[in-house]
Order: C-alpha cells, then structure tokens, then sequence
C-alpha cells in the first residue's frame, strides 16, 4: 500500500489542479491522474469539472466569522495571564474593555497554551 504524502483534508495547491485540468485534457483518466497526484478520483473529476463549466481553477473563499480579538488583543490577554496566573476569565475579559464573553477569552487563552 503507499503512504499518502499529502495530509488528509489539506487544500489541493494550484499547481496541482492546473496539472489535473492538462492531463485530463490530454487524455488520462480520472483514475490514474488521482493515483499520481495522490488525491482522490471524485476530487479530481471536481477539479476537471469545475474549470470545464466556469473556468476556474482555485477555489472559493472558505466563510467564517471574523475572528473578535486582534493580535494585539491576544497578546495583551497573554500578558495579563502570565503576570497574574490566578486570575478568573471574568476578571481578564472585564480588564479587557471590549464586548466579548468569557468564552472567547477562554478559546484564545486554550490556543495559546495558557
């Protein structure tokens, strides 16, 4: 069996998708085109389709919300915690002068192995 080299779920880059669109266009299958590229028969034929129908190669923008607190938000919120290690969510998020709850503050304080 071979190892897969690409991470599963991982964005299939440009360069490859161009090479799907030019070897199907050549003539290769669906199937070996997936066997060299290391993706799977379905995301290939996708690929091929999706310039064949609109012309485009790269994918849409993934949707999400913005995130609430900018860099500068973290690092201060890094900076509190570190100087007072014992200090409640409630007391950081109210030291933080922004409309964001205790989960957020929570959330980026776990990101941050803190």
């Amino acid at each position: 069996m071979l190892k897969s080299k690409r991470e599963k779920n991982s964005e299939i880059d440009r360069k490859d998708r161009i090479s799907m669109i030019e070897r199907h266009t050549a003539g290769e299958s669906y199937r070996k085109i997936a066997e060299e590229l290391d993706v799977s028969k379905s995301a290939a034929h996708k690929i091929v389709t999706s310039w064949q129908e609109d012309h485009k190669i790269d994918p849409a923008p993934r949707s999400g919300a913005p995130r609430k607190l900018s860099l500068s938000d973290e690092r201060y919120l890094k900076i509190t915690s570190m100087r007072d290690p014992y200090a409640t969510l409630h007391d950081i998020t109210s030291s933080l002068d922004l409309d964001v709850s205790e989960r957020t503050v929570g959330d980026s304080l776990q990101r941050q192995n803190l």
